[in-house]
């Protein structure tokens, strides 16, 4: 049995640029990614405070955006099931593999989403009877357990495609492994910020927050 071929000290050489090209790429991409983030944050305390929307918004998040970090995110089942399909096979296949890949995911998360859509209204009101308004709210606990359940719906029908969005990024995350291409992966908690900000800016835009909880 032979032994494995040493690399000579040229060749570690070699790779010494490369890996520390890879090390400042992570690095950026990280950095962008908190500097994205807080971003995320100041836009989602400037657009909902400490009110009941807040409130809706942090419940809308546990289904969606823990969704789209868990299933969306870089390690996550749609990036490896990605890598493991198309690893195996050639170059000319990857490309029609990925397609039916991409298509089949958007079909199921679709369905899913519709699902979500229809069963939204029915299970908002249970969950709500179980909130507890803040101390200083002039509302009742039932006034505040209705409200909740309204602005609850109206961030989820905003949220809800992030599901899908979760897929296919997650899909898209395993080729860019496949590449060796990191940089994308990197940015995967940027990426979801963006998408968070999207979705939060357009629930301002559309429902006017700020000027209805004043109202």
């Amino acid at each position: 049995m032979q032994a494995p071929e040493e690399q000579s000290p040229s060749d570690q050489d070699k790779h010494h640029p490369r890996l520390a090209k890879s090390f400042s790429q992570v690095a950026a991409a990280t950095v962008a990614s908190k500097v994205v983030g807080l971003i995320r944050d100041v836009i989602v305390g400037k657009a909902y405070g400490t009110t009941i929307v807040a409130d809706a918004y942090q419940y809308a998040f546990l289904l969606t955006g823990n969704f789209f970090v868990m299933f969306g995110g870089l390690g996550g089942p749609f990036d490896t099931c990605t890598v493991t399909v198309l690893d195996s096979k050639s170059e000319e296949q990857r490309p029609a593999i990925l397609w039916k890949l991409l298509k089949s995911t958007f079909r199921w998360l679709a369905l899913l989403t519709l699902i979500a859509y229809a069963a939204a209204p029915i299970l908002i009101p249970i969950g709500a009877t179980f909130y507890k308004p803040r101390q200083g709210m002039t509302l009742t606990v039932a006034q505040s357990q209705t409200l909740l359940g309204h602005e609850l719906f109206l961030q989820l029908n905003i949220m809800l495609p992030m599901l899908i969005i979760a897929g296919l990024l997650g899909i898209l995350y395993g080729v860019s492994h496949l590449k060796n291409k990191i940089v994308l992966p990197s940015l995967a908690p940027a990426i979801q910020s963006v998408v968070i900000i999207l979705f939060v800016g357009a629930a301002w835009l559309k429902f006017g927050i700020t000027s209805r909880l004043k109202s």
